[in-house]
C-alpha cells in the first residue's frame, strides 16, 4: 500500500477537526446589558424568548428578535434597559426609525420623540415608566426608561 494514500485521510481528518472547532474559539456573544447601570446593580434580567415576549407584550405584538434582553436596575428596579440585537446595523436603524415614525404623530402613550442635542442619534420622550432614551448602536437597539438622572447616566454608559 502507498504511504501517501494513508496520510491523506489523516490530514483531511485534522483539517476537518480544525474547521469544526472554529466556532468554539470564536468570541462569546456580546452581553446586551451590563451588570451595573447608572451606578445601580442589575436586579432582574430576562433574556432570549422571555425578553422577546416581554417586549412584545408592551407593544401588543411580536416585534423583537430572539436575541433581546430586559434588565432592571436598582433596589426599586425602576431603571429599565431594553436591548435587541438585529441581523445588522441597517436592520437596527430601520427598526429604530419605524418606532420613531409610529411615535411621532402621537396616538401612543409617549410624547413625540425629540432628538437629544447632547447625543446625536438618541431620541428622548416621556411616557409610562418615566423618561425614555432610545437609539441604535451598531446592530443593537437600546431603550432606557426611568428617572431623568438615571436615564441620562445610563445612556452615557452604553454604546
Amino acid at each position: 500500500m502507498n504511504g501517501m494514500a494513508l496520510r491523506k485521510p489523516a490530514q483531511l481528518s485534522v483539517l476537518l477537526l480544525a474547521v469544526l472547532s472554529l466556532p468554539a474559539c470564536a468570541a462569546p456573544p456580546r452581553e446586551l446589558t451590563p451588570a451595573q447601570l447608572a451606578g445601580r446593580p442589575r436586579t432582574r434580567l430576562e433574556q432570549g424568548d422571555a425578553a422577546r415576549q416581554a417586549i412584545g407584550h408592551l407593544h401588543g405584538k411580536d416585534v423583537a428578535p430572539v436575541e433581546s434582553a430586559v434588565a432592571s436596575y436598582g433596589a426599586d428596579g425602576r431603571l429599565v434597559l431594553f436591548a435587541s440585537r438585529f441581523a445588522d446595523a441597517p436592520a437596527a436603524e430601520q427598526t429604530l426609525r419605524a418606532m420613531l415614525g409610529r411615535m411621532a404623530p402621537g396616538g401612543t402613550p409617549f410624547s413625540p420623540p425629540v432628538a437629544d442635542p447632547a447625543r446625536p442619534g438618541t431620541w428622548l420622550c416621556v411616557g409610562p415608566g418615566g423618561h425614555h432614551a432610545l437609539w441604535a448602536a451598531g446592530d443593537v437597539v437600546f431603550w432606557v426608561q426611568g428617572d431623568p438622572a438615571g436615564v441620562a447616566a445610563g445612556r452615557g454608559e452604553l454604546p
